[in-house]
């Protein structure tokens, strides 16, 4: 190896084997080992021959440690190729442009830099036998890039494996699309269409609308939420229908586990607005707007029909409003109204149940129960047959005398062992079947009673009974009143008599009575003759007549 100085630049000329490095140069820095065919390898430090090349700390000025230099034959100049600069970098060179450089980072730590001018060339290629693994160009206005793709994307950056694309990000004009697949499962493309898989989610040119659908065989689920234990939170399938917690079986399916909140709230805070709005084809009594059910769907509560037609607890209402149960009104206060003019009302204030036909013209209350029925009374009420004792028949003898009761008034008065026959009565139609008669009498005394103790007046009634196609039966009843000492005169008494069995009678069962004074017994016989008003028989009622003629 010689040392040669020639064109300006000094040398060592023919090396072929550095066998130790040059570590002391006293006449000057070495510039550089040279081979004939052209290829240099330059030690320069800042031209300084009083410093150590090998010795980072006797750098002064600005330079390259080492440069590796090309010599080019057709511009007959040298190329840089490597250097290591006095920051201890690494740089790939070309035309003194750095194109890879091995560096300190901002932030202190080693780290790798790429820089090329060149468009339409490679600046990162990293290949496995010839095919590009990792491929990062430099065009003219985009930067573009792929990672183990067959093809270069025209801009933007692509993650591909053997069986297709994992992640391409391309942008095309003012489009810009990402897709990931395997077999294309994830894409957003340039026309902004999102797909997966079959199914795409497509957005309008000015991204206010967005479209998810199916391809035109779509069968299955094309939208489908679900939590970490793959119950389905959201669904929607290839016809439309919508699901929330469930496989929708109808256009919108909700089914939830939940007891302490509401399944569904719909609420509007809009003055004026609607709550909830149903809508329906009307098709008949098959079809409805909307029903409500209870214990997983057994239980009709609110049922809309199609037709108009509302059903509570029925899934068949063929009225307006149909019930199954009970209504109730809470307050004392609410009416039922009926009538186009709220004509009529239907009201139970707290005592009593009331109907006005009045509210605003007077009207009748009718009340239609059809052929051979009536109105039945779930309670017994109470009703008389009266025997007018001014309609009896006297006796030829012990006749009772009529005598002045009031001063245009008059009645028969009765003393002991008088009597007289009364006329027929009959059991009447809403009369309860087979219950007691109670019989009871009213009378009056004429004059008072100033005696200084009580007196007595004692009476029986004979009564005779027929039911039809029988005979007559008879019964009676004795009972005594007591005229205490100061009683007034005409003071009215009314002298219960007791009870008469009526088992096995019917309706139509014809009454008669025989009334009689007889002797007191309780003590001191009333002196005078005792008026007898009339003689009444209490009976139970349960109907407003009867359904037919003859029977109840």
């Amino acid at each position: 190896m010689a040392f040669t100085s020639a064109g300006g630049r000094e040398y060592y000329s023919n090396v072929r084997k550095l066998t130790s490095g040059i570590t002391n140069c006293t006449s000057g820095m070495v510039k550089g080992i040279w081979k004939p065919d052209g290829n240099t390898l330059t030690l320069n430090l800042a031209h300084n021959p009083t410093k150590r090349p090998d010795k980072a700390s006797d750098y002064v000025g600005t330079g390259r440690h080492i440069l590796c230099q090309k010599y080019n034959t057709t511009s007959s100049s040298y190329d840089p190729q490597y250097s290591i600069n006095s920051d201890g970098d690494v740089d790939v060179l070309k035309d003194e442009l750095f194109t890879v450089r091995l560096t300190k980072t901002e932030d202190g730590f080693t780290g790798m830099r790429y820089s090329f001018l060149n468009p339409h060339a490679a600046m990162v290629d990293y290949q496995n036998a010839g095919n590009s693994v990792i491929l990062i160009k430099n065009d003219v206005s985009y930067t573009r890039a792929k990672i183990e793709s067959g093809t270069i994307q025209t801009q933007g950056l692509a993650f591909d494996a053997k069986k297709g694309h994992i992640a391409h990000l391309v942008t095309t004009g003012n489009f810009h699309r990402f897709y990931v697949q395997f077999a294309e499962r994830f894409r957003v493309d340039g026309s902004g269409v999102f797909t997966y898989g079959t199914h795409d989610i497509v957005g309008n040119a000015d991204a206010t609308q967005l479209t998810i659908k199916a391809n035109s065989t779509q069968t299955n689920d094309i939208f489908q939420i679900q939590d970490s234990s793959a119950s389905n939170l959201v669904v929607v399938d290839g016809a439309g229908k919508v699901g929330i917690g469930t496989i929708p079986t109808a256009f919108f399916d909700v089914k939830s586990s939940y007891t302490a909140d509401a399944i569904a709230l719909f609420t509007n805070t809009n003055t004026g607005g609607d709550g909830v709005r149903v809508n329906n084809y009307s098709g008949g009594s098959l079809y409805y707007a909307l029903y409500v059910s209870g214990d997983n769907g057994s239980i009709p509560i609110l049922f809309c029909r199609a037709d108009g037609n509302v059903g509570i607890g029925t899934l068949a209402p063929t009225e307006r409003t149909q019930i199954n149960g009970n209504l109730f009104l809470q307050s004392d206060s609410d009416k039922i109204y009926l009538g186009a003019g709220k004509d009529t009302s239907l009201l139970y204030d707290g005592t009593d149940f009331k109907i006005d036909t009045g509210l605003v013209t007077a009207s009748d209350f009718v009340i239609d129960c059809g052929t051979n029925k009536t109105l039945e009374l779930a309670e017994t009420v109470w009703e008389d047959i009266q025997f007018p004792i001014s309609a009896g028949k006297q006796p030829a003898s012990s006749a009772p005398t009529w005598a002045t009761l009031t001063t245009n008034t008059g009645e028969y008065g009765f003393d002991v062992n008088e009597y007289i026959d009364l006329a027929s009565n009959e059991l009447c139609h809403k009369w309860k079947e087979g219950t007691d008669g109670d019989f009871h009498m009213h009378l009056s005394v004429p004059t008072a009673n100033t005696s200084g103790s009580s007196q007595y007046a004692k009476f029986t009634i004979y009564i005779s009974y027929v039911n039809s196609s029988y005979v007559w039966t008879e019964t009676s009843l004795t009972a005594e009143v007591e005229v205490i000492d100061g009683t007034p005169a005409l003071r009215h008494f009314y002298l219960g008599m007791s009870t008469v069995s009526f088992s096995g009678l019917t309706i139509g069962t014809q009454v008669k009575l025989r009334v009689k004074r007889i002797a007191a017994t309780g003590g001191t016989e009333y002196p005078s003759y005792v008026f007898i008003h009339q003689i009444g028989c209490h009976i139970e009622c349960d109907t407003i007549g009867s359904r037919t003629i003859s029977t109840k």
